[in-house]
């Protein structure tokens, strides 16, 4: 019977490179193609044709290896041994590896050999865009370039590894709190620049709004909004001349610490009576969520709580309380969000397969152009290596849609409670495929999610949310939709329309 430690066989068709010092498990391997602290103790160039490729066996031992998929044109995908399986497993009944007499896996045999295809293609995947409207070529079949195992990605022995030591050195690229931003230029980020503030300063007059930028989990306020500076420097110049002085970027942990607790970090550094104009990316829009219906409902209805009342919840609800006692009094209001690509229903991406996710989150990166910083690749590693419980990071378990925050945020669409004021612009994205580049991305995340995404988030999930009432003469809530094979998670503050 297999267990979580038995070593995992993947049969391959392709030409084996040996690492550097040879052998597995004796001395250290060739650096990892996909980066970081790795080191690949093996790897096969995998061969589309049967005449110049043979029969390979690489070998994963769960907890201690990870194996990268390196999809042609496409992203290099570092899993667990255990998903790499799983997604081998859930490929079409029919072999195209060109492995002669080999059935098309071994697992229910011997419960450790899977057949690796040369292409990768996911079942009724045609008939799925079919279903959708959606015509997009051929579909179902990637290319696979190559299979690499990896070892040495833990910084310390795996008895020793939780959830909190590696989610923290993510949190830890961020000095927490409000920063002010200039119009003349956005080049590095914000920590450690000297201008972080304990509390914002009273606006003049009173009522003139500040504008708050709220970034998305594994990034900062550079890394998600830093495009805009460099490639719509015209708009930004609109929006200092709008705002003034009074425009800030909010640097938080993502991972380690709930939606929940950076508002109330947040509230902490507002000066009384703000005005609150918040321009959100992802995760920053539950940031914006809840600052927004606890300003707005600061008496905190004991019913709604009821989801956060499991003992894993309670340093939540007691995160939101104090949000709802910080607020009392204080005249704070969210006038205006604009929330880009936000998971306000949750997104089930994250939810089973965080290896997964977080590696074509990285590609995503990529593709905007945006500098992969090297605690994001380390942590894919040690997620890979571990197969690490997103359930025990605050900061992304808040994001799965059966979560006690997302239920909160939905209670009132129930209740009589009515919707919250202000004005709230969502931009939602799907990523279509109308190049050989996108096409490989849209297999990839339809294929793997069975749904209309961003690479990151769901698109149904971003127009979720605690509704709004329409005020001044301003409807409720407006949206903009975002489709082509360039809309990926971190392209919309550098594609020209979304920005």
């Amino acid at each position: 019977m297999t267990t979580a430690s038995d070593p995992i066989t993947f049969i391959v068709r392709g030409q084996p490179q040996t690492a550097s010092a040879a052998t597995r498990g004796r001395g250290p391997g060739t650096t990892a193609a996909f980066g970081g602290r790795g080191q690949t103790t093996q790897r096969v160039q995998v061969g589309a044709t049967r005449g110049n490729s043979e029969a390979v066996r690489v070998t994963a031992r769960p907890g201690l290896d990870a194996v990268v998929l390196h999809i042609s044109n496409g992203p290099s995908l570092m899993l667990h041994p255990e998903t790499a399986r799983d997604l081998m497993l859930a490929q079409s009944g029919h072999t195209r590896s060109g492995i002669e007499g080999q059935p098309r896996s071994r697992a229910s045999a011997a419960g450790s050999e899977i057949n690796v295809p040369a292409q990768l293609g996911w079942p009724g995947l045609e008939q799925a865009g079919a279903t959708r409207g959606t015509s997009r070529g051929r579909l179902g079949d990637v290319l696979l370039s190559a299979i690499e195992v990896v070892t040495g990605l833990l910084l310390e022995p795996a008895s020793r590894i939780t959830a909190a030591k590696i989610g923290a050195r993510v949190d830890g690229q961020v000095e927490a709190g409000l920063y002010p931003l200039s119009a003349q230029s956005f080049a590095t980020a914000l920590k450690g620049n000297g201008q972080l503030l304990t509390n914002a300063p009273s606006p003049t007059p009173a009522d003139a709004p500040l504008l708050v930028l709220l970034h998305g989990t594994f990034s900062d306020t550079h890394g998600t909004f830093g495009k805009l500076w460099q490639h719509h420097p015209n708009k930004v110049r609109e929006l200092f001349a709008r705002y003034g002085n009074r425009v800030y970027g909010f640097d938080h942990p993502t991972l380690m610490a709930s939606p929940i607790e950076n508002a109330l970090l947040l509230a902490r550094s507002l000066p009384k009576g703000a005005r609150l104009h918040l321009l959100t990316h992802s995760r920053g829009g539950l940031v914006a969520e809840v600052l927004a219906r606890v300003c707005a409902r600061p008496e905190l209805d004991e019913k709604s709580l009821a989801p956060f009342k499991a003992p894993a919840h309670r340093n939540q609800l007691k995160a939101l309380r104090e949000l709802a006692a910080e607020l009392k009094g204080r005249d704070i209001q969210v006038q205006r969000v604009v929330r880009v690509a936000c998971p306000a229903r949750g997104t089930l991406l994250a939810s089973k397969r965080l290896d997964a996710y977080v590696s074509v989150l990285k590609w995503s990166l990529e593709l905007a152009a945006i500098p992969v910083a090297p605690t994001l690749i380390d942590f894919i590693g040690e997620v890979a290596s571990q197969r690490t419980d997103p359930t025990l990071m605050p900061g992304l378990e808040c994001m799965m849609p059966e979560s006690p925050l997302v239920q909160w945020l939905h209670a009132s669409e129930g209740t009589d409670a009515g919707p919250l004021p202000g004005q709230l612009r969502v931009v939602a994205g799907d990523i279509q495929g109308d190049s050989i580049t996108s096409w490989v991305k849209t297999l990839l995340a339809d294929a793997f999610y069975w749904t209309d995404n961003d690479l990151v988030v769901q698109t149904r999930s971003m127009y979720g949310g605690t509704p709004r009432a329409p005020t001044g003469g301003h409807a409720a809530a407006t949206f903009v939709l975002e489709r082509g094979g360039k809309v990926t998670h971190f392209s919309y503050f550098s594609e020209p329309r979304s920005a």
